[in-house]
């Protein structure tokens, strides 16, 4: 069991999350997707661009089955 205290910068009583406990949120949407696929396309490019101009890229590793 945890035997830190609460460590909040506001008092328990005090706290109120952004969204409620109630709210059903969607996990899936249209929305996720198109800015999923718009930020992959914008990172993709940047990477690409900065590889051909410097000649230095950072890039993660994806495992691949051969």
């Amino acid at each position: 069991m945890a035997t830190k205290p609460w460590s909040s910068t506001a008092p328990p009583a005090d706290f109120r999350p952004y969204v409620d406990a109630g709210t059903v949120m969607a996990e899936f949407s249209l929305r996720a997707v198109l800015l999923g696929a718009l930020f992959g396309i914008l990172f993709g490019a940047v990477s690409v661009y900065v590889g051909l101009r410097a000649g230095l890229t950072v890039s993660a590793s994806i495992p691949m089955p051969c």
